[in-house]
């Protein structure tokens, strides 16, 4: 990694018209990580310290579900299992695509005085 990893921060709109706001700093951010996913009825906000409901006054705390392994090693017995049973993977390339497509139009965004993209990018 390099030293001078930088930030991405970007809004992204959505064609069944959800939105999204990025904002993303290098690894060594001292706050880790948080998702805020935000309803009509509350919002539920996720972090590297746990994951909380909150609707009108009230907070409840949501338990992770866990796992007997997680990784590497999970990700060779999925594989593994793709391939002696068939089936779907929990994440697909065509997601990991989508992902990288959207980091894309960060850049392309910022390259375009951080004008609107359309996504998928021409070309790709």
């Amino acid at each position: 990694m390099p030293a001078t990893e930088p930030s991405a921060h970007g809004y992204i709109h959505f064609a069944n018209g959800v939105r999204g706001y990025y904002a993303g700093g290098p690894k060594t951010t001292l706050s880790g990580f948080r998702v805020e996913i935000v309803g009509t009825n509350g919002y539920i906000l996720i972090s590297d310290r746990g994951a909380t409901l909150h609707q009108d006054d009230a907070v409840e705390t949501i338990e992770a579900p866990s796992w007997d392994m997680t990784g590497i090693p999970a990700g060779v017995r999925e594989l593994v299992g793709l391939v002696a049973e068939g089936g779907q993977p929990v994440s697909p390339g065509s997601e990991g695509y989508k992902v990288v497509q959207i980091i894309i139009g960060f850049l392309t965004s910022q390259q375009r005085d951080n004008g609107k993209v359309q996504l998928p990018l021409a070309g790709s």
